[in-house]
């Protein structure tokens, strides 16, 4: 059964990685490289629950300009051991305008092996500008997400990992359609129970376009910590917390 999914999985990575990169390249588009930041601080509660409070900082033309900050407020809950639903607020917010963004999403895990997994997320949020009910000032939509990752523990330390994740856009005027594709390859390095770091490249593609396509490229850096009971901890060199089953990433949907 791990073996078909496995295959099932790849395959379909590969194609989600192929064909639109196929589809941008047979069309002149608008290129843009992009730096972001990205700070992540949860808190764990009984009965597997959390919050986690999340900043993200981005600057885009090629890094020389800031773009917009983004704050997040999540509240997640893990339902089964590889099941895990996330309920979040996102503000994205620059000295142009700002943005409300609402989400829900599904992340679900399984082992494929001793050292690797794969994770599945769908989820759907939806963005206004204001609440006002008047489309042109909210500009409203609404994208559906689902996201493929492969990933494989080099030790109890490092991870590595790549994903792909195409949107389907929903607006009011317009057919639903997918709008672009996200890929990821992102490292995880895990100081202790408590704190890990990841080094990410993304690359974003328009998927279908209406105007000149973009394609965005990311280079990503993100602290995550984990707010122990006892602050004393929080800089405690690995034990014997790490075993075979440690995964490196909890089983929340809202990262990249």
């Amino acid at each position: 059964m791990k073996r078909f999914l496995v295959k099932k999985s790849v395959y379909l990575l590969v194609v989600l990685l192929l064909y639109p990169l196929f589809i941008t390249a047979q069309t002149k588009s608008k290129q843009d490289f992009a730096l972001w930041g990205w700070v992540q601080l949860q808190k764990k509660f009984h009965n597997k629950q959390y919050v986690e409070f999340q900043y993200q900082v981005r600057f885009n033309e090629n890094v020389s300009q800031f773009n917009r900050s983004n704050i997040y407020f999540i509240y997640g809950k893990d339902i089964r051991k590889n099941l895990n639903f996330e309920l979040l607020y996102q503000l994205n917010t620059n000295h142009i305008n700002d943005q409300h963004t609402f989400y829900l999403g599904f992340t679900y895990k399984q082992s494929l092996s001793y050292r690797s997994f794969g994770t599945f997320r769908t989820a759907v949020q939806n963005t206004h500008n204001y609440f006002t009910g008047d489309y042109h000032s909210d500009k409203p939509y609404t994208e559906w997400r689902n996201r493929i990752r492969l990933a494989y523990r080099i030790n109890t330390s490092l991870q590595v990992s790549i994903s792909a994740e195409p949107y389907l856009l929903f607006k009011p005027t317009e057919s639903p359609y997918f709008s672009r594709i996200r890929y990821v390859a992102q490292g995880t390095y895990k100081f202790n129970k408590y704190q890990s770091f990841s080094l990410f490249y993304l690359v974003q593609p328009d998927f279908i376009s209406t105007s000149t396509p973009d394609i965005n490229y990311v280079i990503g850096l993100t602290y995550h910590l984990t707010l122990p009971n006892k602050l004393s901890k929080l800089f405690k060199q690995k034990d014997d917390d790490s075993n075979g089953d440690d995964d490196h990433e909890p089983l929340k949907g809202s990262g990249i």
